[in-house]
């Protein structure tokens, strides 16, 4: 039983209750019953975080950095960019979504190139601008 999560351990018993039940009234056998049980505790170890090796069942981090792939198919790091969305500019350089868009909100702004809609920042020119600065 889980003490953390009082509900998976109650919907656990119920579980157990149930198939008992079932098996009491003769309509699974010996050989389901242990079969269904074992599923059972299998899905509330895994659940519970005894998980096997390789599973992933990290919680989401709204600030982890989505992976971006070269054409062969290995990993693009942020410090390797030449373009960064907004969210990655963000997460580079310690500077806010929203200041970023308004940092870049102005026609002339020679750091930023325009894919459709989507806002692309190149980086070595933003660095140039940023060196330039005294606050932003």
């Amino acid at each position: 039983m889980n003490k953390n999560n009082p509900e998976r351990s109650m919907m656990y018993m119920l579980g157990i209750a149930g198939l008992s039940n079932i098996l009491s009234d003769g309509l699974i056998g010996d050989e389901e019953y242990t079969s269904l049980m074992g599923k059972i505790s299998e899905g509330l170890l895994k659940a519970d975080g005894d998980r096997k090796e390789g599973d992933n069942m990290e919680p989401d981090n709204p600030y982890k950095q989505e992976i971006r792939y070269y054409l062969d198919g290995t990993e693009c790091p942020i410090w390797e960019k030449k373009f960064m969305s907004i969210e990655e500019a963000s997460q580079y350089f310690g500077i806010g979504t929203n200041k970023l868009r308004e940092m870049t909100a102005g026609d002339y702004c020679d750091f930023v190139v325009w894919n459709g809609s989507r806002r692309l920042i190149k980086k070595d020119k933003f660095v140039e601008y940023l060196n330039e600065q005294f606050s932003v």
